[in-house]
């Protein structure tokens, strides 16, 4: 009867631990008009239902990860300097590929300077 009960505890905190799992989020943020990476864009998803934030920054080749983010239904900000704000919902989902390709375009106050090398 011991064993029984032990056996019925531990599956418990199985089923426990599965429902509380997490998954994760990546995907890359580039250049509307060109396809270039932009890298150090601010890249933020707010979980819908309860409204935690979830911060990271694009590496050089415009990717980024979320490593542990609950399942569910999350609102996706992208900010980067002259570029528009991105805005984009998504729903993540435990053990699916939970991918995010962004684009993004300069704002239309945005300056493009050619820098010239020294002589």
């Amino acid at each position: 009867m011991r064993a029984l009960l032990t056996g019925m505890f531990l599956s418990g905190l199985t089923v426990f631990g599965f429902a509380k799992a997490n998954t994760q989020c990546n995907g890359t943020v580039e250049d509307k008009i060109t396809g270039q990476p932009v890298e150090g864009a601010v890249v933020i998803l707010k979980n819908k239902a309860d409204n935690h934030v979830f911060k990271t920054i694009t590496a050089a080749n415009g990717k980024f990860i979320f490593p542990s983010i609950k399942a569910g239904s999350y609102e996706t900000i992208v900010n980067f300097l002259d570029y528009n704000k991105k805005q984009k919902d998504i729903v993540v989902k435990s053990g699916a590929e939970n991918k995010l390709d962004l684009k993004v375009s300069l704002s239309a106050n945005a300056e493009i300077k050619e820098i010239s090398p020294v002589k």
